[in-house]
């Protein structure tokens, strides 16, 4: 099978696909049958090593090398959730010390903007919990359902931190999911509030005050009819909403689920099963690529947003285990070139370019950050201030 496809300078992996795919297929069964027949790792290896990487071809497999963007270094920490910031820096949420974190990737620095038990606005604060962005704010839900939010005033990790009043938001109780926000007026800096509330078997959708201080009104629910919501993992609002529930990826549409299938990445032969737990996209609703994170098999799946067709997948090249423990990510775009992908591990911020590199399938680490691993220290702005005040017409709600 493998004289077939690469013998004689032929390669029918990028000549002939369809016979490739069945040639290797074959390929991969008789490995299995030589394994169970007695025949040696030391001679099987090389012959799977081939035969998958060119398997990984046909499937659309893009090898990626990650490198260490961050890291607490001895500072023990348990990092749960990564944003990108409105000022486009990292923010992460330590569940270890219940502290969220911005992270300046130049200097090489976390700052401290919100810590469990301390008192802003007059209220002590519970242990953060659930992140999000909205237009100018970074919002952090913690363990009192009190909506804290940030909002930075320059590039050094200054900034204030404001409580944000929400109708109903202390019935929410402590088993919502996921917090998410929908731009309504880009210049007013207004937004939804979406809530992933079980209790309520709703995605909660709240609309902003004219002058953004707060979400004075009752709820709507988004989905059009009630149900269960207690699995999803994730959410992303582009103006539909994208959710990650029981490791399968679902697009709900004016609150409606349907219209809209998740394509196959068609490799069950090497990953039988996935298990979609992140969900991050830079594009604008109805475009790009929408990117899903498997934690079965330690990839980065991505789908056509509009049409929900798979497009490619991206895992680490070398056998780099980086992207096991993944439990953040986002993915920006970069001018002239493929986006970048950011995840955090339990200490650490890593991020990749989404572009192909050699792939020799040997176990390898990413490369570590250049610098040493940095300080930690409180932002000494993070106190509470009054809210900034705008007049604004808010448009109508999606």
């Amino acid at each position: 099978d493998l004289d077939a496809v690469y013998g004689g300078g032929k390669n029918l992996v990028t000549d002939d696909r369809p016979r490739a795919m069945q040639l290797l297929t074959d390929a991969y069964h008789q490995l299995g049958a030589a394994s169970s027949s007695g025949v040696s790792n030391r001679v099987l290896d090389p012959l799977r090593a081939q035969i998958v990487g060119g398997l990984d071809q046909l499937y659309g497999v893009v090898p990626i090398a990650g490198t260490v963007a961050f890291s607490f270094g001895t500072v023990a920490t348990d990092l749960q959730s990564l944003v990108q910031g409105p000022d486009g820096a990292p923010y992460v949420l330590d569940r270890l010390t219940d502290t969220v974190y911005r992270i300046d990737l130049q200097a090489k620095k976390a700052t401290i903007v919100l810590r469990g038990g301390t008192v802003a606005s007059g209220v002590k604060v519970g242990d953060p919990r659930l992140l999000a962005v909205g237009g100018p704010d970074l919002l952090i839900l913690d363990s009192k359902d009190i909506l804290w939010r940030w909002r930075p005033a320059d590039k050094k990790g200054r900034g204030t931190l404001t409580l944000v009043r929400v109708k109903e938001g202390s019935s929410w109780g402590s088993d919502v999911r996921a917090i998410g926000t929908y731009i309504r007026s880009l210049n007013e800096g207004l937004y939804n509030l979406y809530v992933v509330d079980p209790s309520s078997r709703q995605i909660l959708r709240y609309s902003p005050a004219a002058d953004g201080s707060g979400f004075p009104a009752a709820s709507t629910g988004f989905l059009a009819t009630a149900q269960d919501v207690s699995d999803i993992d994730a959410m992303y609002i582009d103006g539909d909403v994208f959710v990650t529930e029981r490791g399968a990826i679902k697009r709900f549409s004016g609150g409606q689920a349907g219209g809209w299938t998740p394509g196959d990445p068609g490799d069950e032969l090497l990953r039988p099963t996935s298990q979609y737990t992140l969900i991050a996209s830079p594009a604008d609703r109805g475009t790009g690529l929408l990117y899903l994170y498997d934690r079965a098999n330690a990839r980065v799946v991505a789908l056509d947003k509009a049409s929900g067709s798979y497009r490619q997948q991206y895992r680490l090249a070398n056998g780099a285990p980086d992207l096991r423990d993944a439990r953040g990510m986002y993915v920006v775009p970069v001018a002239n070139g493929e986006p970048d992908l950011f995840w955090i591990d339990k200490g650490r911020l890593l991020v990749a370019p989404l572009t192909a590199v050699p792939d020799n399938g040997a176990a390898a680490s990413p490369a570590p950050s250049p610098t040493p691993s940095p300080s930690v220290r409180p932002s000494a702005s993070a106190r509470p201030t009054a809210s900034h005040r705008r007049t604004a017409t808010p448009k109508p709600s999606r």
